[in-house]
């Protein structure tokens, strides 16, 4: 199931669509190595992908990667090699230049030259391989707009980030109100039971008013839980016995409850064993409730006992437990932050809490310059490949800012409802239902979460920017319009992902590759240690979520074969109707032999789930920084980059609630009660799981999607998924130790996923096992084409081969040209010039953000004179005429 029959015929159909547009006076079936159609009449053949299909990855690497791919486009446009590529893969910043070639592909003037035989991909290599034309300029100067912005830019940029910085804090103010506010009237209830301790009255009357009202409840945790949880664990039957309980601990129990009463009886009821009588009890109650529901091979009562019920039974307290040892401890943090708190409110802790805010506000202005350095820092090793100590590390040192500041936001909203209750009750009252109403209210603005992180800025930019380049709205206007302003919407930047098709036009098929983050196992509910998130692949055909889950686009069903749910969001929304025809829901294909599938609903009719623009997807698949951040992140910089609101993964409707989904694990009690009460503040909840790294996948309706480099940064996995027969891979990633990490990554998750070899070889050897066909692609490998150890070197080279098997050779193999940002001596005066004033290029560290004019033809240079040196011009190539894009032509 890693490639479904359904999937693949579909994108085979496409392939061949395509390659007629791409070449009107192509060479005949023959000689392309296809099957002619009248010796395959059952049409077999035509269900899988054609023969020599190829496919282009470019990777991730922000906006450098997005440029060097973009030179190694001109270099393939040049030597005609455009027309020919099947597959177009992008990860991360090189789907910034992806877009831009399917964009430019689906522009009127294009699609005229596809509909009427003329030649649109031409057209497409003489805009590309022309330096001058007004696409490139356009390109050259906006391109880098975000990361070299002037005035005007950060004005923006800086209001764009108080906007949603203000907003994001004002929602969960809201929600504190009104939590804190419910928290405050029934601690007060119960304190009239509960009363005061002897410790704090002996502490003196401040202690005794300022102690919060809730002191009991660790303590009461603790004995409800905790220790009967402990005990009850011993009191399990013994493994391979089908007695309910061990004899000898029951034993031992049951003489302990004989004596702690005998206690209480001679001491006139002395209170303490009392209550140890009561956590006794309770053990046996815990007891039974992990006995509850045992599966039938399990119960002894059922007679089919195959298996040791103790065992479970254990595993189910031992859970338990861990539950409960985190509710205690939260509790202990929640008293000594409400105790804070009310001597805040009551004019006690004024000296200690001035303190703490001036160092606080001391450290705000360089919190995002910090958050950026740490999170660069989280993954990085020591001289001798090592990873920092706990004090040290970059987890430690966030943990300090971020708790610092996290607990006095929550001292001072405390504090505020403290100060309301104690002037007036019903102040604190009304500020307590004003929370409420508006937390229920916001808890459906689902579209919020989106409006407020950074996917939404940098969409509009990749849409003005990358493109708006092939809109000639904007490279024909002239300086006094609009259009030349890229701050400035344009509408036909954009375009629906239903009508994204640059295979119906002689382009390549676009796959986006993406990552749903996934750091809580959707079944047992604990963190998952590993990969922390699946690949996700959107393409005009379907999507791919993982290895086995699969759908494709298909026409949503009619209004009235809709959940009422979705119906009423609609018209609240006021939603513009879906298009007659338009392929904007999702039909799942099956997965043999199981019945849950992350996109299969309780009927039959495709999934309406959210539709987006290509730009979106492309911002959320560029994603390179932020939450959702995969392997490398943990709990403290989660808090830290949800403080300065980095948040740069998208939450994406997937039309199915957890509960729609048939054969679903079920979630035990707690789980379910849990859920129950997020769910009333949906919205806020999801916000939460941003700060606190929590992302439970696609089991649940609302999937949080980043950065597809987080998976695989090569944009090499799905065109092995397809088995490719040939793949030209541009790596412009920030490698700087040029250690090839995302390929050792890509390497060990095809082996993995796919059953995949993929193995780097000589090129002087494997030329003879080389198609002929492929060979054709190359010039001379033996010269321009090395090991990995070799790229990058003085005098060496920058392309690599690769071969790959599949399942011990029972599958054609994969070969993959490596075209690797390296620079070795070979290179142009200004790209030599620009290395010696700047060492780290091609590769400077992650963290940097100034991209001028010289460092962007540098690496638009440089792809271009990799692609030349390394590929072979298409002597097949047609002549393109010379054409002008004009503001008139459509």
């Amino acid at each position: 199931m890693n490639y479904p029959f359904e999937l693949q015929r579909r994108e085979a159909a496409a392939i061949r669509v395509r390659r007629e547009k791409a070449a009107p006076l192509a060479v005949s079936a023959k000689e392309e190595g296809e099957t002619p159609h009248e010796a395959d009449p059952h049409g077999v053949g035509l269900g899988r992908l054609p023969p020599r299909t190829v496919g282009l990855a470019l990777s991730g690497g922000r906006i450098r990667a997005a440029i060097f791919s973009l030179g190694i486009l001109q270099a393939l446009a040049k030597k005609g090699r455009l027309r020919s590529i099947d597959f177009l893969s992008t990860v991360s910043g090189g789907g910034y230049t992806g877009s831009f070639l399917g964009r430019l592909f689906t522009r009127g003037s294009i699609a005229i030259l596809a509909e009427t035989k003329g030649d649109p991909c031409a057209r497409v290599e003489s805009i590309l391989g022309d330096d001058s034309s007004l696409q490139i300029k356009w390109l050259r100067e906006n391109a880098c707009h975000p990361v070299s912005a002037g005035g005007s830019d950060v004005r923006q940029h800086f209001a764009l980030l108080w906007r949603n910085l203000v907003t994001v804090y004002l929602i969960f103010a809201l929600l504190g109100l009104a939590l804190f506010g419910l928290l405050r009237l029934v601690g007060d209830w119960i304190a009239r039971f509960v009363g005061v301790p002897g410790v704090a009255v002996a502490l003196g009357p401040v202690a005794a008013t300022a102690l919060s009202s809730w002191w009991w409840l660790p303590p009461t945790l603790l004995g409800v839980t905790v220790v009967p949880c402990a005990i009850a664990y011993w009191l399990a039957p013994k493994q391979d016995s089908r007695a309910s309980f061990s004899f000898f601990p029951v034993a031992g129990w049951i003489t302990l409850l004989a004596f702690l009463a005998l206690v209480a009886g001679l001491l006139s009821g002395f209170f303490s064993a009392l209550i140890a009588i009561f956590v006794l009890l309770l053990a046996a109650v815990w007891l039974e409730i992990a006995r509850r529901q045992l599966p039938p091979n399990l119960d002894p009562s059922s007679g089919e006992t195959s298996a040791d019920p103790g065992t479970v039974i254990r595993n189910r307290l031992t859970r338990a437990l861990g539950e409960a040892l985190v509710l205690v401890l939260l509790s202990i943090l929640w008293t000594v932050v409400d105790t804070v708190a009310r001597g805040f409110a009551l004019g006690q802790l004024n000296s200690f809490i001035a303190a703490w805010t001036i160092l606080v506000v001391f450290i705000t202005p360089f919190l995002h310059r910090a958050a950026t350095f740490l999170y660069a820092s989280a993954s990085k090793k020591d001289s001798r490949g090592r990873h920092s100590s706990l004090f040290t590390s970059a987890a430690f040192r966030a943990g300090i800012i971020r708790f610092s500041i996290a607990g006095l936001l929550l001292v001072l909203l405390d504090g505020a409802v403290h100060w309301l209750f104690n002037q007036r009750s019903a102040w604190g009252c009304a500020a307590l239902l004003a929370g409420a109403v508006l937390s229920l209210i916001f808890g459906r603005a689902f579209d919020f979460l989106n409006y407020s992180a950074l996917p939404d800025a940098c969409g509009a930019w990749i849409s003005h920017a990358f493109l708006g380049a092939s809109n000639p709205a904007r490279i024909s206007a002239s300086a006094s319009q609009d259009g030349r302003d890229v701050q400035i919407v344009h509408p036909d930047d954009d375009i629906a992902f239903e009508q994204y098709h640059p295979e119906a036009y002689g382009g390549p098929l676009h796959l986006i590759g993406l990552c749903v983050n996934e750091t809580v196992d959707a079944f047992s509910e604990r963190a998952v240690p590993e990969r922390k998130g699946l690949p996700m692949c959107v393409g005009p055909c379907g999507v791919s979520v993982g290895r086995k889950f699969h759908a494709i686009w298909a026409s949503p069903p009619r209004a009235d074969k809709l959940p009422w749910r979705v119906r009423l969001r609609r018209v609240l929304d006021g939603a513009i109707p879906v298009a007659e025809g338009a392929k904007t829901a999702l039909r799942p294909i099956p997965v043999p032999g199981e019945l849950f599938h992350v996109l299969q609903g309780t009927t039959d009719w495709p999934v309406c789930v959210e539709s987006l623009r290509l730009s979106r997807w492309i911002a959320i698949s560029g994603a390179a920084f932020g939450m959702g951040s995969g392997r490398a992140a943990s709990l403290p910089i989660f808090l830290l980059l949800g403080l300065v609101n980095l948040r740069l993964a998208y939450w994406w409707d997937s039309g199915l609630s957890a509960s729609d989904r048939p054969g679903r694990f079920p979630g035990n009690l707690w789980s379910r009660l849990k859920g129950q009460s997020a769910a009333l503040v949906k919205m806020q909840s999801l916000l939460l799981s941003d700060c606190l790294g929590r992302f439970h996948g696609p089991a649940h309706r609302f999937w949080n999607i980043s950065d597809g480099g987080y998976f695989d940064n090569t944009g090499i996995y799905e065109l092995l998924r397809r088995r490719v027969p040939f793949i030209i891979a541009v790596d412009g990633s920030e490698e700087a130790s040029s250690d090839f990490g995302d390929l050792a990554g890509l390497v060990r998750q095809a082996r993995i996923d796919l059953g995949a070899e993929v193995q780097f070889v000589d090129p002087a050897t494997a030329a003879n096992k080389l198609p002929a066909w492929i060979l054709g692609w190359l010039s001379d490998p033996a010269e321009t084409i090395g090991s990995l150890q070799e790229i990058g070197q003085p005098d060496r080279r920058h392309a690599a081969l690769a071969h790959v098997t599949y399942n011990s050779d029972q599958e054609p193999a994969t070969w993959i040209v490596l075209l690797k940002a390296s620079v070795t001596g070979d290179e142009s005066l200004d790209i030599a010039s620009f290395k010696r004033n700047n060492p780290d290029f091609p590769s400077p560290p992650a963290n940097e953000r100034f991209f001028d004019d010289a460092q962007w033809e540098s690496y638009r240079d440089l792809g271009k004179h990799i692609g030349d040196i390394v590929l072979s011009y298409d002597s097949r190539k047609p002549s393109a005429p010379e054409f002008e894009f004009t503001k008139n032509v459509p």
